[in-house]
């Protein structure tokens, strides 16, 4: 029984991570992501939260990273 639990949050824990890494490739799942966690997504599976919450910030951090470049460019 204690080993079902921890398989199952092992699952969860991927799921999350595979979903992060895959922003790298795909930013806009970063921005849809982030659209979900203030759209209180996380309230219909609470395990999700966590994971929107990793998106909204790399979200953040890629837009923040892109108006730098896009300010040097300028100048």
């Amino acid at each position: 029984m204690v080993q079902d639990i921890l398989q199952q949050a092992m699952k969860t824990v991927r799921k999350r991570w595979f979903s992060f890494l895959v922003g790298f490739a795909f930013p806009l799942m970063w921005y849809y992501a982030t659209f979900l966690y203030f759209g209180n997504y996380y309230q219909r599976d609470p395990r999700e939260r966590a994971g929107l919450a990793d998106s909204a910030i790399a979200a953040m951090g890629f837009s923040l990273v892109l108006l730098i470049i896009a300010a040097i460019l300028a100048f």
